[in-house]
């Protein structure tokens, strides 16, 4: 007795698609939760300052899927004294039509008694 099985194969793209959204998930779900495990361990600097921002302008965006921020958003980090520091950068995604968008952000991150929070925030396209 021979025996087939006629299944359509998912899309490539639909797979690949929710893989990268699978990971986004881990990653972003992983620097919040060790965040949050130690706030009063948190050094304030451009690398905290920057991923606190990042977090927030994923949030305000409503976590689209493919956001990307520059690998060298760091160096888009400015010191202001006394735990405040500006970040002026962009991040690419796609929107939910499908299209491709940029948008640019501005922000300072403060940070008060080893945690960090974003003071203003402001967005252009």
């Amino acid at each position: 007795m021979n025996q087939s099985f006629h299944e359509r194969p998912a899309a490539p793209t639909a797979v690949l698609t929710r893989l990268l959204f699978s990971a986004a998930f881990v990653v972003l779900a992983t620097l919040h939760l060790s965040g949050c495990a130690a706030p009063s361990q948190q050094k304030a600097g451009p690398p905290q300052a920057w991923e606190i921002m990042t977090l927030t302008v994923a949030e305000q965006l409503g976590n689209p899927e493919n956001l990307v921020f520059p690998q060298s958003g760091v160096n888009d980090v400015t010191p202001l004294g006394s735990s405040r520091y500006q970040v002026t950068s962009y991040a690419d995604y796609t929107n939910r039509e499908g299209g491709k968008e940029r948008t640019y952000f501005y922000g300072v991150v403060v940070f008060d008694n080893g945690s960090g929070t974003v003071e203003t925030i402001k967005f252009s396209r």
